[in-house]
């Protein structure tokens, strides 16, 4: 099929070679065609794709895999491999490295199946080139040892080849010498001779050298004495110059000593001053640590104290609108949050409280003798309410019998309270268990845990004012940090020591002792002691909040809410504040459950968004949302207690539209709200004219960033379709029938353009425009689909007794100027390229051709996997208007699946008969297209070659004839 295209690129290439060259080539070209399918014409298109790989790139594209396809079909590894080669090498000369690592992948396995190392060492080399424009930089060092290994062999091959030919060599002079050895043999034996008559001549000359020798040691031993005598006379002088040397050392070394002494003097001035400077630096350190600390502690604080404060206000504001005047059992929800929060508020409170009193020595002990049993039984009943949602088991494993201990009743209690909460908060499931023994004179109590346990170098610190194991915005546990601070002083102020042991990921376990009394604690009951202050677990919300009126410009529309907050009390502010009908909440506890509902797929229209979070901050959540949706596309307000101005900068920078502080009035929360909810109206409004893809593309967020002149240039596959013969079928309807049909029509072909990742840009009555930005894998999916729907919507339309629609598609990608154009008064976004021309013009030709769906060659080229579809090749075509011709194919899976079938099974014939055509060859062509239209005769294709075909056979073709389909009509 793919012959027709080469000899039509073939066709128009020629002037670009001189006249001899273009004879030859274009004999070749001529044979190729002519040649029968098989492994000698693979090796020749192979040959022609590399001649034409500089001057004709695609039409060397397009022989290479013809190649490929023969090679393949005759099971030919050294064909297939030089073809994927070559692909490779033409991707790669268009920096289309994806695609040419893919080509080389595919014919690596047949040429390793070869024994051609060269060509093995060509894919290697290509490869480590390709892997280093990928930055894949192991890849590239492995293909790079691969080449150098073939490399090798190859050189060693050639050695050896070029060693055998030496050892040849060898053998004949061999032969040559053992006929002239008696030559050599005489010639030997003279040379001998000679030598003795040379050696009797050296001995003479060595005994007359030994003779010179002995006088040559005489005239050494007389030099011998003198040089003695001389050496003498040196040692004398030395031994005077070292009498004179020691003098002065002995006067150096007394001033070496000196400055020495000085010079240590200095050193231990300069040592003391580091010394200090170091613990002023440490001294400074610390200060700096516990002021931030101190700053971290009053963050945590007054988040601590703002969150149960906002609940208090908005839940009182509610219940003052009204909220729940019909529901009792709501009410009562929203007053147990209420004291609950009022409990916890107090807490905190009372927390401070002591911690001062600690502080300035002003606590006071009611000392007694206390039943620990019977006290830790109490605050185990209390704390079972925080111990709800979890599969956590409290055990008292104290025995009544237990000596007393002497301690004040109200503190041991506020000790039990903070290290059994600590317990609880931090353990998920298990078992949380109080146990005690005696040791000596003291009561020795622990409370051990299953939690998530205490790293090592947190074991000291956790004790220490104003530390938490974690103090961060996003920690998962909340609390102030003084809990364990303030139950190890009242340990200590009576008397005993409190610690701690832990293993991370197994559990913890706190231990305080207490003074054991002499006397007996008395038989009263703890009861009183349950109503104590205590922070409980916010009761869950089981009933929607009751109806309240919603500031008025926010339209009816439903409105999808998403609200993000740890603390339930908060969340049931926000919805009894969003109580309105036509708002749908959505909750998450965390940011991990935010995201998920963000990507479950449905669309949200507000996120309230709470800052501090267990794991994952508002801040990260915000950031992460913002990967995926603009400000205007989904508003984010950040809700929380942390409202200095460095906060609220730091939220807006993370994509945050809004910021609002707790606690908050109604008022102020539902004015927020409407404010945002109507600009993501407008947006939405906007995105409907001028498509988000479109600003975004441009590198805007919003509409109001767009100037005109704005452009940017983008490889797009443009898409064109259009109604056939509407004008007759709007005769037909009145205008207002017109219209609901083209919008009915609209409807159904918009969300599939979006579902495949491109965007309509322009709606035209009958006919739309839409972009892929992608691939044109995506654009040739939708129209496929959008066809079928087609289907679909006649058989609905044949139920109402109307005629069935057809519509034409065609798809063309390149290069493609997106942008805003106008006057002041009035501008326009808009596309402007001849690739938008030419994607019209493919769409024009589905009338002439009678199909549903045409894709230019350019996009076929761009296809990752072009088999996936059906398809086939119709020839080559100049458009009315065009100075270019364009390869054209018909991608038939849109149509009727008995329709495919005839397709696919005359496409071996309709491909002949269109090689045959291109040749010249018309009878065998008209032949070729007469067996298509004996199994389809509705293929309009083939009749439309099979005429053409009968009429050139009774005329003289023109000498530039080259089979392009020039069209007049658009």
């Amino acid at each position: 099929m793919r012959i027709f295209a080469l000899l039509i690129s073939l066709a128009l290439f020629f002037p670009s070679f001189t006249s001899a060259q273009q004879f030859n080539l274009a004999e070749r070209k001529a044979k190729v065609f002519t040649m029968p399918i098989g492994k000698e014409k693979a090796n020749e298109l192979n040959a022609l794709s590399l001649l034409l790989q500089a001057s004709s790139p695609d039409t060397a594209m397009l022989f290479a895999k013809e190649a490929a396809s023969i090679s393949q079909q005759f099971s030919y590894p050294i064909g297939m491999a030089k073809a994927h080669l070559q692909i490779a090498n033409l991707q790669a000369n268009g920096r289309h490295w994806r695609r040419a690592m893919n080509a080389l992948q595919k014919g690596l396995p047949q040429a390793q199946s070869t024994e051609d190392l060269r060509l093995q060492m060509n894919y290697y080399r290509l490869m480590a080139t390709v892997a280093g424009k990928q930055r894949k930089m192991k890849k590239l060092q492995a293909y790079q040892q691969q080449y150098l290994l073939l490399k090798d062999s190859l050189m060693n091959a050639t050695a050896e080849s070029q060693i055998s030919v030496i050892e040849e060599k060898y053998l004949e002079q061999k032969e040559e010498t053992q006929q002239t050895r008696l030559e050599k043999d005489e010639a030997l034996l003279e040379l001998q001779q000679q030598q003795e008559l040379a050696l009797r001549r050296e001995l003479e000359i060595t005994q007359l050298e030994m003779e010179t020798a002995q006088l040559e040691m005489a005239h050494d031993k007389l030099q011998m004495e003198k040089v003695e005598q001389e050496n003498e006379a040196m040692q004398k002088e030395l031994e005077l110059k070292e009498k004179i040397a020691n003098r002065n050392l002995l006067i150096g070394a007394g001033s070496l000593l000196g400055l020495l002494l000085l010079g240590l003097w200095q050193r231990y001035r300069l040592i003391q001053q580091k010394k200090l400077a170091q613990i002023e630096k440490q001294r400074a350190e610390r200060l700096e640590q516990v002021d931030r600390l101190k700053d971290q502690f009053l963050a945590n604080t007054s988040h601590e104290l703002r969150t149960p404060l906002n609940g208090i206000i908005g839940i009182a504001e509610s219940l003052y609108d009204g909220i729940g005047e019909g529901s009792p059992e709501i009410q009562r929800e929203n007053l147990a949050m209420v004291i609950s929060s009022g409990k916890r508020l107090s807490n905190l409170v009372n927390d401070l409280l002591d911690l001062s009193k600690i502080k300035n020595d002003e606590l006071t002990l009611s000392l007694k003798p206390v039943n620990m049993q019977a006290l830790t039984e109490v605050v185990l009943r209390i704390n079972e309410s925080m111990a709800r949602g979890k599969a956590i088991k409290l055990v008292n494993q104290l025995s009544p019998d237990l000596s007393a201990i002497k301690g004040d009743e109200d503190r041991l209690l506020q000790i039990l309270h903070n290290l059994v909460g600590n317990a609880i908060k931090f353990t998920e499931k298990g078992e949380i268990e109080v146990m005690g023994k005696v040791n000596g004179a003291f009561l020795e109590i622990g409370v051990k845990d299953t939690g998530i346990g205490i790293s090592r170098d947190k074991l000291e610190s956790i004790f220490a004012e104003f530390s938490q194991a974690d103090g961060s915005i996003s920690r998962q546990y909340a609390g102030t940090g003084l809990g364990l601070s303030i139950s190890k002083r009242l340990v200590e102020a009576h008397g005993g020591k409190m610690w701690v042991t832990s293993k991370v990921g197994e559990g913890s376990t706190f231990y305080f002792s207490i003074p054991i009394s002499t006397e007996k604690a008395s038989k009263k009951a703890f009861g009183d002691f349950i109503s104590r202050p205590m922070a409980l677990a916010s009761p869950p919300t089981n009933g929607k909040a009751p109806k309240m009126d919603l500031a008025p410009n926010v339209g009816v529309e439903e409105i999808n809410v998403l609200i993000v907050d740890d603390e339930a009390i908060n969340q049931q502010v926000l919805r009894n504040h969003l109580s309105a009908p036509q708002f749908r909440i959505t909750s998450a506890m965390n940011g991990e459950e935010a995201l998920e509902a963000i990507g479950s797929g449905k669309k949200f229209d507000l996120v309230l968004l709470d800052l501090m979070m267990p794991r994952m901050s508002g801040y990260v959540v915000c950031q992460k949302i913002r990967e995926q949706y603009a400000s205007l596309e989904l508003p984010i307000i950040m809700i929380t207690a942390k409202n200095q101005v460095a906060d609220l900068v730091e939220g807006l920078s993370y994509g945050a539209n809004d910021y609002i502080a707790k606690p908050f009035s109604k008022e102020e929360f539902l004015a927020r709200i409407r404010t945002h909810l109507n600009l993501h109206q407008i947006n939405a409004a906007t995105a409907r004219f001028v498509p988000n893809e479109f600003l975004q593309t441009l590198g805007y967020d919003t509409i109001t960033d767009v100037r005109l002149g704005d452009q940017v240039e983008r490889e797009v596959t443009v898409f064109f379709s259009d109604i056939r013969a509407f004008t007759a079928l709007s005769e037909t309807m009145t205008p207002a029938e017109n219209f609901r049909f083209v919008s009915a029509y609209a409807s159904r072909m918009g969300p599939i353009i979006s579902r495949h990742g491109g965007f309509v840009n322009q709606y035209m009555g009958d006919g739309i425009m839409a972009l892929f930005q992608k691939n044109g894998e995506n654009g040739i999916q939708a129209a496929i689909e959008m066809h079928q729907e087609i289907v679909r919507y006649n058989h609905k339309r044949k139920q109402q007794n109307r005629k069935p629609i057809r519509v034409g598609m065609g798809l063309h990608t390149g290069p493609l100027i997106m942008g805003i154009i106008g006057d002041k008064i009035r501008a326009d976004a808009t596309t402007i390229s001849d690739t938008v021309n030419t994607a019209s013009r493919m769409e024009g030709l589905t009338k002439f051709y009678g199909a549903n769906l045409l894709v230019s060659e350019a996009t076929l080229s761009d296809l990752e996997a072009p088999e996936r579809f059906n398809y086939r090749y119709l020839g080559m075509v100049q458009a009315k208007g065009k100075s270019q011709s364009i390869g054209v194919y018909e991608f038939y899976d849109a149509d009727p699946q008995e329709l495919i079938d005839l397709k696919r099974q005359t496409h071996d014939h309709f491909e002949q008969g269109l090689r045959l055509y291109y040749a010249r060859e018309f009878d065998h062509a008209k032949a070729a297209f007469e067996a298509v239209l004996a199994v389809n005769p509705k293929d309009r294709p083939a009749s439309h070659y099979c005429q053409k075909a009968a009429e050139l056979m009774t005329v003289d073709l023109p000498p530039d004839w080259d089979g392009v389909e020039r069209m007049t009509d658009k």
